[in-house]
């Protein structure tokens, strides 16, 4: 079974989705994403697919106008030389030769702060090309609230749903090739370009690998996806949480609160205060354990490098 970027959280309600992808006013905005010259940057628009039982990429889809990129990808313990899928590493590969043949596009991107992006930071991480692909984008476009603001009346802001209403057309869900087609022919419909007026929408590379970082918190249940996305955006990373435990191990971590008491947007609720007890005993743990056996996405070396750093 393949499960979909916008299907791996099923805990997570669409109304709480539509909040965690919300923009937000608690970042500066990157004054490069605002100038007049953004507008050559041109949109990929970039969807992947996770299989559920290998918990690995399976599919990688962009589209920049007209032309499409797909790669299927086969596990190594499945590889066969009469499959058209190819490895993960060769499957990357070619997604970055395609990237860089732009000048440094912005990524469109359905959902920004779900639970995919990060398996994608983390394969990258592994093949030592996470700084290329960071040198071969200009950041990261939230479509979601766009769309939303776009057509605020909708009954549903699905992907698959908005496809159904306004394209007049059926989205297969485990087709991650048919979700960057909807999503490009949603924002040409609705007039959606590269400039200044995407700037709110636009994330940079440091907010999505911060949050890629925190991402064993969060599946620990000792930091709420919510939380994670409003540290990120304040480019706090698991790496950072992890030294400021290991200096201080019983206040070291309470600084961090603060970010969560800023608030988004005056209409969104405030989001819990840090469960500093759990996540001290996690980092307690871990540091136990000994550094580096527990190695965060985006960075297997990070809790290592935390160590080198004190």
């Amino acid at each position: 079974m393949v499960l979909s970027s916008r299907e791996l959280d099923d805990s997570s309600s669409e109304s709480s989705d539509l909040q965690l992808e919300g923009p937000s006013t608690l970042r500066v905005l990157d004054e490069s994403l605002a100038d007049p010259q953004a507008e050559d940057r041109p949109l990929v628009f970039f969807d992947l697919r996770i299989d559920n039982e290998t918990q690995k990429i399976s599919q990688l889809a962009a589209v920049n106008r007209e032309s499409k990129f797909r790669v299927l990808i086969q596990p190594k313990a499945f590889f066969s030389i009469y499959s058209k899928a190819v490895s993960l590493e060769v499957g990357l590969r070619h997604f970055l030769r395609f990237l860089g043949s732009m000048r440094r596009p912005i990524l469109a991107c359905y959902k920004l702060w779900g639970p995919s992006l990060p398996y994608f930071f983390q394969a990258l991480e592994d093949m030592n090309s996470l700084w290329e692909f960071q040198e071969a984008i200009s950041g990261f476009l939230a479509t979601l609230p766009l769309i939303r603001e776009c057509v605020p009346g909708a009954s549903s802001f699905k992907l698959k749903s908005l496809a159904k209403t306004y394209l007049a057309r059926n989205v297969n869900d485990h087709s991650a090739l048919a979700s960057v087609l909807a999503m490009r022919d949603l924002c040409h419909l609705l007039e959606v370009f590269p400039g200044p007026s995407l700037a709110q929408h636009v994330y940079s590379f440091s907010d999505l690998q911060c949050f890629a970082s925190l991402q064993p918190l969060v599946r620990a249940a000792v930091l709420p996806r919510a939380n994670a996305r409003l540290l990120a955006l304040h480019n706090v990373s698991f790496v950072e949480l992890l030294a400021a435990h290991r200096c201080d191990p019983k206040w070291g971590l309470k600084k961090y609160s603060r970010y969560l008491s800023l608030q988004a947007a005056p209409a969104l609720p405030a989001q819990p205060a840090l469960d500093l007890q759990a996540l001290s005993a996690y980092f307690a743990t871990l540091l136990a354990q000994g550094e580096g056996i527990s190695a965060p996405p985006s960075g297997h070396s990070l809790v290592e490098r935390a160590s080198q750093q004190n």
